[in-house]
């Protein structure tokens, strides 16, 4: 009898884990939408940055849109579209601008009618979100659904519900310009001339 219940335990179990298996698997992201690189490092000389906006979706999707705001040491610059844009996209949806961005950001990029059966698998570049480098420090690029455009806080299957998709930031620093180092070769040598020169000078007085 102790024998029968361990078993009737085991294949209860057993049971229970591939009934409910299925059901974990699907509250999983398959969708992400990102920047690259991230983190990221520039210089100040440089004046402007740029980070890739990449999209890899499994499932195909009527589109949706993306707010960005830029704070710290970042500001807006301009979005630079890739060579995908207004080929195989939607034509009458693709679009971007700072009129449908949601308030309190700076920029929105909306995109429609991508992902598997209508364009290749893997992760698709979007374009350039080209930044401006106010000064030494860190900024963040911050993300969102767009909802103006959708009129959800997601991206839309084709029958019209919220796909689960992941979307992320950037973090940003920006460097003072860094001293060559036969500058300060240099320096140092001016300097010791100079100690050099005030020392024989000493002798000579003395």
């Amino acid at each position: 009898m102790h024998i029968f219940s361990k078993k009737y335990i085991f294949k209860l179990s057993a049971l229970t884990l591939f009934l409910f298996a299925p059901i974990s698997h699907a509250a999983i992201a398959t969708n992400s939408i990102y920047f690259d690189p991230n983190p990221s490092s520039f210089d100040i000389s440089s004046g402007v940055g740029s980070l890739g906006l990449w999209m890899d979706f499994t499932d195909t999707s009527l589109g949706g849109g993306i707010d960005m705001k830029f704070t710290g040491a970042i500001s807006f610059n301009r979005f630079v579209e890739s060579s995908h844009w207004g080929s195989e996209f939607d034509s009458s949806f693709s679009d971007h601008g700072s009129a449908l961005a949601t308030a309190g950001f700076d920029y929105e990029v909306h995109v429609g009618n991508f992902a598997t059966g209508i364009l290749p698998s893997g992760p698709l570049f979007i374009g350039d979100v080209i930044f401006n480098l106010l000064g030494e420090g860190t900024g963040e690029l911050i993300s969102a659904f767009n909802e103006p455009v959708t009129g959800a806080p997601s991206f839309l299957a084709l029958n019209g519900d919220q796909l689960v998709v992941e979307l992320s930031g950037a973090q940003v620093s920006v460097n003072a310009v860094p001293v060559p180092a036969a500058v300060w070769f240099m320096l140092s040598a001016i300097g010791s001339l100079g100690l050099f020169n005030r020392r024989k000078q000493k002798s000579n007085l003395g």
